[in-house]
């Protein structure tokens, strides 16, 4: 029979062996590992240069709507006169004016006294002849005013300058009918075909009397 003591203290470590050859490198692995954490962002870059080359221009965009109508512009200078045109043909000859009489019928002219009327001339004439149906005084004017103005004087007293007197005549018996040598121009003014016409009645009843004028019209 074995009869086993105590085990005893274990000895002090055994000094270490020397350094192995080092191995050969592995093979490369062919598994990724796995991916790190994302890094902080880097700081802003300086800017680019302004591109040169235009880009491609973009489709047309629909129309707009019409604007309002602007304010009409001055009028511009007149242009220059044309040149002037051929002569056209000559017209025919102008006839000479044609004598023409006109009456008027001026009803119960008073004794030794005078009575207005009017007359239906041209609005400018040319007298040449007189006609009284009676002896009478006739005066013509070329205004209303001056006939009025003029109606009392009596034919011994000259008329006012202002009384546009045309003619004065006065017919006696034998010699009713007179040519107006040389003609005695009138006109209207305004113009009109109504002549005052006044009438004196030197007999000594009262009476009618018809004066008939020859002229030439100078106006139409």
């Amino acid at each position: 029979m074995v009869v086993r003591g105590t085990p005893g203290q274990p000895g002090q470590p055994g000094a270490p062996g020397a350094k192995g050859d080092k191995g050969d490198p592995g093979a490369a692995s062919t598994v990724p590992g796995p991916q790190g954490a994302q890094g902080p962002a880097g700081p802003a870059g300086q800017a680019g240069a302004d591109s040169t080359v235009a880009g491609p221009q973009g489709p047309a965009g629909p129309q707009g709507p019409a604007g309002a109508a602007g304010a009409q512009g001055s009028a511009g200078q007149a242009g220059q006169a044309g040149p002037q045109g051929p002569a056209g043909p000559q017209g025919p000859a102008g006839g000479a004016a044609t004598r023409i009489t006109a009456s008027a019928t001026v009803t119960a002219v008073p004794a030794g006294a005078a009575k207005r009327a009017t007359i239906t001339l041209a609005p400018a004439y040319l007298l040449v002849g007189i006609q009284t149906s009676t002896p009478a005084r006739v005066r013509l004017y070329s205004t209303d005013a001056g006939a009025a103005a003029d109606l009392t004087r009596p034919i011994t007293q000259d008329p006012a300058a202002d009384n546009r007197l045309v003619l004065e005549y006065a017919t006696v018996a034998g010699a009713l009918t007179a040519p107006i040598t040389p003609g005695v121009s009138g006109a209207q003014t305004p113009p009109s075909t109504s002549v005052p016409l006044t009438v004196d009645n030197p007999s000594g009843a009262p009476t009618d009397v018809t004066v008939t004028l020859t002229y030439l019209p100078l106006e139409a």
